[in-house]
């Protein structure tokens, strides 16, 4: 009984039936989790532009409900969650601008993807499909991505070298974009497909064509501009700039710049080289401590001796 009364308060508050007077810090978090987990289950295409702007809007309301509430009445606990739950809101925030950057910077390789959102859109719409308009923009964006691939392809001929037209980590970037399209895609086709057979008749193959596009283009893109395919497990750095470095470090309340916090790395760094050659060199090795290293790996018993070695240790 109390877990099915707790169920329908929680309910009620997701609800938004507890007034801004009425509120506690408590059922601000119990309302902000469960309202963007509902507004990430909706929006399952991460880069369409009403995701980002969903998201956006859900974020302003929750900062504005959060600096409505009696911070000074608070005891210390809720004190606490509210200074977390702000810093939470402010990376959520600075997640979805640097997102905006992010796909604005490597939009050279899909400027179609308004239109693969599109069909997101509708689908979370609940409206019903206009079969034989959407068949048309099928075709209309299998051509785009065919035009895009051919503009791509123009483009790295006449400047010789992949990174002239793109980064690496931007091409790369464009190549998870172009992936969770398709899903977005599939997704949009497999909730009508087979319940409309009207729907499955016109649009079935603009469907099938505009998944091969996808998949064609984006292997293009991944083969031609990462390097992927010579070596899977390559690491790709992908920067956040400086400016996002700092803000990151003052929501973990770190009190140092960047530039300060490699100063102390190198330092440590050096401290352990010092200590290394000190110690290579009480073993005989001089400053070598990579050949010391390498000698005190010989120091160990033989396979099946360990036992003998744990009795002495014992003694």
């Amino acid at each position: 009984m109390g877990v099915l009364l707790a169920a329908f308060l929680a309910t009620q508050i997701t609800l938004g039936t507890t007034s801004p007077s009425e509120m506690t810090m408590k059922d601000l978090m119990i309302q902000y989790s469960a309202d963007r987990n509902a507004l990430n289950r909706l929006h399952t295409f991460s880069d369409a532009p009403s995701r980002i702007e969903a998201m956006t809007n859900f974020i302003s309301g929750v900062e504005k409900q959060l600096k409505s509430l009696p911070f000074d009445s608070f005891g210390q606990d809720d004190r606490a969650d509210w200074v977390l739950m702000n810093l939470e809101l402010g990376e959520q925030r600075q997640s979805l601008n640097e997102q905006r950057e992010d796909l604005k910077e490597a939009n050279v390789f899909h400027p179609f993807l308004s239109n693969v959102a599109a069909f997101h859109d509708h689908r979370i719409s609940r409206s019903l499909p206009e079969s034989e308009a959407f068949a048309k923009n099928l075709a209309t964006l299998e051509k785009e991505i065919e035009t895009c691939q051919s503009d791509i392809q123009k483009k790295l001929k006449e400047a010789g070298s992949p990174e002239k037209v793109a980064p690496e980590y931007v091409a790369l970037r464009a190549v998870s974009t172009l992936q969770r399209s398709k899903r977005a895609l599939d997704e949009w086709y497999t909730h009508f497909a087979g319940y409309d057979p009207l729907f499955t008749w016109w649009c079935k193959r603009p469907y099938e064509d505009c998944i091969q596009a996808l998949d064609q283009y984006s292997t293009f893109v991944r083969k031609e501009f990462t390097g992927r395919d010579s070596d899977p497990n390559k690491i790709v750095g992908d920067p956040v700039g400086r400016e996002a470095l700092v803000e990151a470090l003052k929501r973990e309340m770190i009190d140092y710049t960047p530039e300060e916090l490699i100063k102390i790395a190198e330092n440590e760094m050096a401290w352990v080289d010092n200590e290394f050659k000190k110690a290579a060199n009480d073993l005989g090795y001089g400053d070598d401590w990579r050949a010391a290293l390498e000698y005190v790996k010989t120091l160990h018993e033989a396979p099946g001796q360990q036992p003998k070695l744990i009795r002495e240790l014992a003694d």
